[in-house]
């Protein structure tokens, strides 16, 4: 069978083509995507972006399809992690050497680096993906003739075959070979008929490497196959529908701008990253040449791993919310370089400057790095002795744990035992406690704690692995490791170990530090770094197979499909220019690419190469073109006065005129076409319009500084009772008291993990579990008033939008629903006491939606965590289920408050159509009072001000 190959320039095109495809076939359809990363990305695409509640599609990986395989038919084979690849090759190379040594053969220094592992590792990975064989690469090189064994190339061949004898001998398997392996289970009848019976969509493949392409052409022998290809406008790039020899059907057509970005220096350039992005979202700098920015949410952002934190600290200053969608390792947590800083220490003899920063590190040591009090500072101590007497008792007590665990490397052992040691230590250490420590009052830094904790986790499950025999490697697992070695193996096992991936946020940025998934797709596209040293970069050959050699191989037989292809560096740098189009391409209506003007040195740096050839277009159909350029010279790193300043993160240069930084909006509307207001906002703006403006439209925050955060113990909350409901609907006998109480553990460390680690939040983690306790056995009272079979079911956080009122579009989340015959109920949680909420009109106006929608509502009201009570204003029987014990009977109706909801709802969205958010200047009222923005409103300038101070004063005085 033929493979039905279309193009796209972005995988959105496809989204009809996609649902059309597994609608039609259902469970038949399956669908092999390029990574892990990519599934959910394609899920999204087939279900619509919306809560999706029937079969999911099958979505995989050429490995989840391995998998399948290996289980229909039997398979033994195991396929190995990256860093027992690199165990087993420091095992053989160890013996090579060796071997050499007796021989009297005369190396290359370089093959006695620590870090030739790691090259020679990419070099057998490339010629197992290739396919390429020990014997047909030597007889490329060599001929018949017996090569010199210290040869590059004969080092490779020889430890390439020795590392495939190993695996086959073992029963395992590379990533690598994956394909292969693959390709060679369809011999088997079982997987021959489980591939036949289904309908194959390869989406998002730009090329193959040999051994997938022996793959794709099998399956294409077997079944119905759908390819979507990516284009890249690159009409000689040796793409995967030139690889299958066929032709370009439905191409896309694409006329995309991109904003150029220029700054001095590498620092700046994040900085104006940043600074443009938080103009844009107010319709003002350079980037708005690409069009509107309504959300944050559209905007993807692509930065080198090594920027990341520079890049956070610009987000953060700027106040745009972002979250990171790309999967991290151990090796980049805190915890990360501990190994080679403590080694380091032992190997200079506890000298002045490695002990000082070992002290430094937050996770170790605590208190100014735990000198003692009467420790003169001029000068540091030299020496493991000298060190001891300066440090404090707590301080001395790590330094001895640190020194033992070098002496336990210099013994040396099994890679299980070197990782148990690490483990142990960083557990006596507290590592995750110093984490919570460096994190304490600053949210932002909560992820840091979450990774530690993950890496202590996947340290106790590599360990297990290397012990279980089930997991066998051979006797490679077995080498002994000592000193130096032992301490790198730890690192390198950090660098291939990963970390869960967060959980991506509406309405915030998205931040990839490194390549993103292959599917991911945004509204617009920003890239840093895009210089001359980045793309291409420098394509260098490798130490063990000269660029010349592959091109000998490559020559060995030009007509046979079948023979391996060992890409050349020109291919590299032709693949390399396809990555950075199809990256572009993941922004569907604008691209930004920016760039530093000097590198570190201060010297002077190209625009890449890749650049220029975009806007040369061969096709008038497809391609970019430049919308603008936006410059920041050095001198625009201090804003001066004359164009817009953000007065939280920024320092005026020269003087400016004595106006307000923000003007009170009067007649300006904030966005085109319908404004999209959050209904969570409506008593905010109720209070005052102005206090909404620089809350919601300028995002200005209050900054916080109070240990405990209740907008994270928020979090919690709404955590528990959304999974503890949920736990409810599907066991009706479940108690809900004792299921909270049973997961408040797994609850607390992954909403709030410092409740556990900072001993000054004990007294709030008490409360907060009492009261979550006592809110859960509540409930369980209300749901043994409900009579049997009345309700007909429950929802958590459900989405309310589209709801169109006087020209914008109001979209919420109530927290519960709970819906019967004749209506439903809708209650709120909060963290404080219920009657404080009975005046607010964000659950009435959920109830309004809802209404409209064609649903009666017998009853809305809220959930008050703070004194375990319930407020809120319910119809007839619904009262006595709800409200019954102490709840005073509320004069309103649930009618009339939806109504008054509705009424100020239409005032709101007149104010947001038309831009107008006058100050209340309500000068009594508490939020007035205390309200953060009064210089921006000049609310102390006003007569009413002056007129109710003294008043203020008499009140105060009377308390």
């Amino acid at each position: 069978m033929a493979a039905t190959i279309e193009s796209y320039y972005n995988i959105t095109e496809k989204v009809d083509r996609l649902r059309a495809f597994y609608n039609k076939y259902g469970g038949e359809a399956l669908f092999i995507v390029p990574s892990g990363l990519d599934r959910d990305a394609l899920l999204d695409i087939i279900c619509g972006g919306d809560p999706y509640f029937g079969d999911r599609p099958t979505v995989w990986t050429v490995g989840d399809l391995y998998k399948e395989l290996q289980r229909i038919t039997g398979s033994s084979v195991r396929v190995i992690d990256p860093p027992d690849h690199n165990l087993i090759l420091r095992w053989l190379l160890e013996e090579f050497l060796s071997e050499m040594e007796k021989d009297g053969v005369a190396l290359a220094p370089g093959l006695y680096h620590k870090g030739f592992v790691t090259v020679l590792g990419d070099n057998i990975k490339e010629l197992l993906a290739e396919e390429v064989s020990c014997e047909g690469l030597s007889q490329a090189l060599f001929d018949e003739e017996e090569p010199d064994p210290a040869l590059p190339e004969a080092v490779l061949i020889t430890l390439y075959e020795r590392y495939t004898d190993y695996l086959a001998e073992y029963g395992l398997a590379d990533a690598a070979q994956i394909a292969t392996l693959t390709r060679l289970k369809l011999n088997a009848p079982e997987a021959l008929e489980f591939v036949a019976g289904k309908r194959l969509v390869l989406a998002g493949f730009l090329s193959f490497t040999g051994a997938q392409l022996k793959l794709v052409r099998a399956l294409c022998d077997i079944a119905e196959v759908l390819m979507l290809q990516p284009e890249t406008g690159l009409d000689g790039f040796h793409d995967g529908i030139s690889q299958l020899g066929s032709e370009y059907y439905g191409r896309p057509e694409w006329n995309v701008p991109i904003v150029k970005l220029e700054a001095s220096n590498a620092y700046l350039e994040l900085e104006a990253l940043a600074r443009e992005t938080a103009l844009w979202i107010e319709g003002a700098g350079g980037f708005a040449e690409l069009g509107g920015l309504d959300d944050y949410g559209e905007v993807g952002l692509l930065i080198s791993p090594d920027r990341l934190p520079v890049m956070e600290y610009a987000l953060s200053r700027y106040k745009i919310p972002y979250n990171i969608q790309v999967r991290g390792t151990v090796g980049e947590t805190l915890a990360g370089d501990l190994p080679s800083m403590i080694w380091r220490v032992w190997n200079s003899n506890w000298d002045n400057y490695n002990t000082a920063i070992l002290l430094a590190n937050p996770l170790l040591f605590s208190e100014e790095g735990g000198f003692a009090a009467e420790y003169d500072e001029s000068s540091f101590p030299e020496g493991y002795d000298e060190w001891r007497r300066a440090l404090s008792p707590s301080a001395r007590k790590r330094l001895a744990e640190i020194r033992a665990l070098c002496l336990a490397f210099e013994k040396g052992g099994r890679p299980a035992d070197i990782l148990s040691l690490w483990h142990d230590f960083l557990e006596g250490a507290d590592a995750v406690g110093g984490a919570v420590r460096v994190a304490s009052g600053e949210p932002s830094l909560d992820e840091r704690v979450k990774d530690v904790s993950h890496a202590i986790y996947e340290l106790k499950k590599k360990i297990k692995n290397l012990n279980d025999e089930a997991k066998y490697i051979g006797p490679a697992a077995g080498v002994v490791l000592r000193g130096g070695d032992a301490a790198a193996f730890i690192s390198d096992w950090g660098r291939t170990a990963t970390l869960p991936i967060q959980l991506p946020q509406s309405h915030s940025l998205t931040l990839y530090a490194g390549m993103p998934p292959i599917l991911t797709e945004h509204r617009y596209w920003l890239m840093a770094g895009v210089d001359y040293n980045s793309w291409p970069g420098m394509l260098r050959e490798s130490l063990l197979l000269r660029n010349d050699n592959k091109v000998r191989f490559n020559a060995g037989s030009p007509d046979d499909e079948e023979h391996p292809h060992l890409p050349e560096i020109r291919e590299e740098r032709e693949q390399k220019e396809a990555i950075f189009r199809r990256l572009l391409a993941t922004g569907r209506e604008g691209v930004v690419i920016a760039r530093s003007l000097t590198d570190a040195s201060k010297d002077p740096v190209a625009e890449s190469q890749f650049v220029a050839p975009l806007f040369k277009r061969h096709d008038p159909k497809r391609g970019w073109r430049e919308a603008g350029k936006v410059c920041y010279p050095l001198d625009a790193a201090l804003p001066d006065g004359d164009g817009p300043w953000f007065p939280q993160a920024e320092i005026i240069c020269t003087p400016v005129s004595p106006a307000p930084t923000h003007k009170v909006p009067e007649g300006r509307a904030d966005e085109e076409g319908k404004p999209v207001v959050r209904i969570s906002d409506i008593d905010t703006w109720n209070v005052c319009p102005y206090l909404y403006w620089c809350q919601s439209r300028l995002r200005f925050e209050r900054p916080r500084t109070e240990l405990y955060d209740p907008r994270v113990a928020g979090i919690l909350s709404h955590r528990i009772w959304e999974e503890a409901i949920q736990a409810k609907a599907a066991e009706p006998k479940l108690s809900l008291q004792i299921y909270v109480m049973e997961n408040w553990r797994r609850f607390k460390d992954e909403c709030y993990p410092a409740l556990d680690a900072d001993p000054r939040l004990a007294r709030h983690e008490k409360n907060l579990m009492r009261q979550l306790f006592a809110m859960a056995a509540m409930q369980d009272e209300i749901e043994a008033r409900i009579p049997a079979g009345a309700r007909l079911k429950i929802e958590t956080e459900c989405a309310l939008e589209g709801f169109e009122l006087n020209g914008a579009l109001f979209r919420g989340q109530a927290d519960r629903i709970d819906y019967y015959a004749d209506g439903a109920v809708v209650m709120d949680y909060k963290l404080g006491r219920s009657a404080a909420h009975d005046k607010e009109l964000q659950v009435p106006a959920y109830c309004a939606i809802l209404k409209e929608a064609g649903i009666a509502v017998q009853g809305l009201g809220w959930f008050g965590q703070r004194d375990c009570s319930v407020s809120g204003y319910f119809n007839g029987g619904y009262f006595d289920i709800y409200a019954a014990g102490g709840t005073k009977r509320s004069r309103q109706s649930a009618d009339e408050r939806m109504e008054e909801a509705l009424s100020v709802m239409e005032q709101m969205a007149e104010s947001v159509k038309n831009g107008i958010y006058r100050p209340k200047y309500d000068v009594k009222a508490q939020r007035c009072k205390s309200c953060a923005f009064y210089v921006l409103c000049r609310k102390r300038e006003t007569q009413g001000y002056i007129a109710a101070e003294p008043e203020e004063s008499e009140g105060n005085g009377d308390e």
